[in-house]
């Protein structure tokens, strides 16, 4: 992210299993490295999938707060 061509980039969204303790630690890690916040909100249930037995997915924002 501190790359030149990322200079125009102010966000990262990813979703994530609750479940995913390594992807929620990655990503909460991240939004630290950077100094930046990491907003987690409700983004997909489980029924939006086709498959039986899929978790609900959360999406994290990391970048700054608007104001």
């Amino acid at each position: 992210m501190k790359r030149t061509v990322c200079d125009e980039v102010r966000y990262i969204e990813a979703t994530v299993s609750p479940s995913n303790i390594a992807s929620t630690n990655l990503f909460k890690g991240l939004a630290r490295d950077l100094d930046t916040n990491c907003l987690i909100t409700d983004y997909f249930s489980s029924m939006d999938f086709p498959q039986d037995g899929h978790e609900d997915e959360l999406l994290f924002k990391i970048g700054p707060t608007k104001k």
